[in-house]
């Protein structure tokens, strides 16, 4: 599992010429002992937790993820999908029958359970991983070797469906939205999603004290909140410094105003107890009431849908894609288009830039026209 140096005698710890990943053997007591691992603060998630017989578990950290991936969040997710997804279905199956067919018919399982491709992706790639591991285990120990991976995603991938449209908010609606809140806490949440397009874990991690500067009228996104935990904020840029500043209008400062009330410390948007707000809170509280009220819901309707709300109305407002990409921390063009949808109101002088299609100077002669002219 690990490599060992070139004259090494022995298999001991002494003789590991680097650390690829800790390997942790639970033979007795193994599901008290699973549960005080994954209960502790003093040690990361494990990367995977194999069922090697009854009531006996291998776990595992990978060196670079207990390193460089400090976010609990993305190793709670791992360990959730290798749970909920992979060993009830694959069970007590020989390493080497995961074979193409039974690769496909965990892509089908995962399909009736209505995963979306991406997911399916990911979940092939923790059995891919799982797998590979354990080749370079038994080869390391000396035991029978099974043949290396041969599984293709190519040719497992379910066929694409054609992308349904993603939900997004229209300025009118983000305005009915903010106007329907019942707290001020609301009306100001709602307000700034709606006013800078940040994502709803950077908004709940806004500290009043660093990051909003009102007499400015702009806030900071340095971190990232999910489930009540501090994380660094999301980018695809990868840059280590993804720290942006984004300004907002006047009527959004005045709604923060009016939240803050001369509050000068603390999470911009708080519990009573202090501590940030957690998104399936604030769906289900705060946001889908008044969407219901309003009869806006749709699938997938949440707080995505006024960053892509405000993604488009800065599109088609005019503003540069430069200055989008810096306000909005996307890395390129293409998430832009992806999050922009063609508002109603843009409709009608976007129209009016196009010739009828009957107009005069459209000469219906021949098979093959150009405009007021036969082409030749």
């Amino acid at each position: 599992m690990n490599p060992l140096k070139k004259d090494a005698a022995t298999r001991t710890k002494e003789e590991i010429e680097s650390i690829k990943h800790v390997y942790l053997d639970l033979d007795h007591g193994a599901s008290q002992a699973l549960e005080a691992i994954e209960n502790s603060s003093a040690v990361p998630k494990p990367n995977y937790v194999l069922n090697s017989s009854p009531e006996k578990h291998q776990v595992v950290w990978k060196d670079h993820h207990l390193i460089v991936n400090k976010k609990r969040s993305s190793q709670r997710s791992m360990s959730c999908e290798l749970n909920k997804h992979i060993l009830p279905h694959l069970k007590d199956t020989p390493l080497e029958e995961i074979t193409y067919p039974v690769v496909r018919g965990l892509i089908q399982t995962w399909q009736r359970e209505e995963l979306s491709c991406k997911s399916i992706k990911n979940l092939f790639g923790i059995v891919r991983a799982i797998y590979n591991f354990q080749f370079d285990e038994m080869a390391q120990s000396g035991k029978p070797i099974v043949s290396p991976w041969l599984v293709k995603w190519k040719k497992v991938a379910p066929p694409k469906t054609v992308q349904r449209e993603l939900p997004y908010f229209t300025v009118t609606q983000m305005a009915a939205l903010v106007n329907a809140a019942k707290t001020q806490l609301n009306r100001a949440l709602f307000a700034l999603a709606a006013g800078t397009g940040a994502r709803a874990g950077e908004l709940f991690a806004l500290r009043v004290e660093a990051d909003v500067n009102l007499n400015e009228r702009t806030i900071t996104v340095r971190r990232s909140v999910f489930e009540g935990e501090e994380n660094t904020s999301k980018s695809d840029t990868g840059d280590e410094d993804r720290t942006r500043t984004v300004p907002v209008d006047a009527s959004v400062a005045t709604e923060l105003k009016k939240h803050l009330q001369g509050r000068r410390s603390g999470y911009l948007f708080e519990t009573r107890n202090g501590t940030p707000l957690r998104l399936s809170n604030v769906l289900e509280d705060k946001l889908q009431p008044i969407l219901k009220k309003l009869k806006l819901v749709q699938p997938g309707m949440g707080m995505h849908a006024f960053r892509r709300g405000r993604i488009s109305h800065l599109v088609y407002s005019g503003v540069s894609r430069q200055v989008i990409r810096d306000w909005c921390g996307h890395s390129s063009d293409k998430m832009i288009d992806h999050s922009t949808k063609m508002l109603r109101q843009h409709r009608a002088p976007e129209m009016a830039k196009v010739k009828p299609l009957l107009g005069r100077s459209w000469t219906p002669v021949g098979p093959q026209l150009v405009e007021g002219r036969v082409a030749r």
